[in-house]
């Protein structure tokens, strides 16, 4: 199985469990409920451990589907995030329309160099394009996901997973972090989950849990998570590739 089969059968909807909401309206418009920087932290420090050049990008997105509204991030200050991986621009597994387009097929995965995966939609990448311009995408008469990318980041993984706050948006204040709520290793035991999930014969946890004891279960699983992974990081995955 090559490597955007994996990421959109095995990691995607693990990741997509944990994290997805229904969409709800905020005093800064609508949250589709993704939480993209989650994704995408977890997908770069992923790429990272097996030894696959990455980059997190930030920028805007458009989601239009014809005689449906079209969603966008644009004037978003939050905006949005996915993750550039060796040669394709553009790889997002928190992209879903489950909530939003419920009587469309679902993507199994945005990864621009197989536009099979993103079902019926076209996908589109640019990078800094104009608001103005980039906003006439939405006239488009195709199921349509577009990017604007803005920035790219390539932070250490290890900081990343250790001080994921300076990358990650706080929750409201008197709302518990992730850290406080599971401890300060989630993010750590949350990536190598996704790694063992590729790498060994164990269950995904989306099929028969909740989310909060899907968390809960992968930290007791994965006790030593920041330990392996550090390693991981500082030897690499001699002769390991898919």
């Amino acid at each position: 199985m090559n490597f955007p089969d994996i990421l959109a059968k095995k990691v995607r909807p693990e990741l997509n469990h944990i994290y997805t909401e229904p969409p709800k309206w905020t005093s800064t418009g609508l949250d589709c409920g993704w939480y993209c920087r989650e994704h995408a932290l977890h997908l770069y420090a992923l790429a990272s451990i097996m030894r696959r050049p990455a980059e997190i990008c930030l920028g805007d997105y458009i989601l239009r589907s014809p005689n449906n509204d079209t969603f966008h991030s644009v004037g978003d200050e939050s905006g949005h995030a996915w993750c550039r991986i060796e040669d394709c621009e553009l790889v997002d597994v928190s992209m879903t329309v489950k909530y939003i387009y419920p009587d469309i097929q679902n993507v199994d995965l945005v990864y621009k160099n197989r536009p099979d995966l993103a079902k019926q939609f076209t996908i589109e990448s640019h990078a800094n394009m104009p608001d103005d311009q980039f906003m006439k995408l939405a006239n488009s008469n195709s199921r349509l996901i577009a990017y604007n990318e803005r920035e790219r980041l390539s932070p250490a993984p290890s900081e990343l997973l250790s001080n994921p706050f300076e990358f990650l948006h706080r929750p409201p204040p008197g709302s518990p972090t992730f850290l406080e709520i599971f401890g300060a290793d989630v993010f750590y035991a949350i990536t190598y989950h996704c790694f063992r999930l590729i790498t060994e014969e164990i269950r995904p946890l989306y099929l028969h849990r909740d989310p909060t004891s899907t968390v809960h279960q992968i930290m007791k699983y994965n006790p030593n998570a920041k330990d392996v992974i550090e390693h991981l990081l500082l030897q690499g995955q001699e002769g390991y590739s898919v």
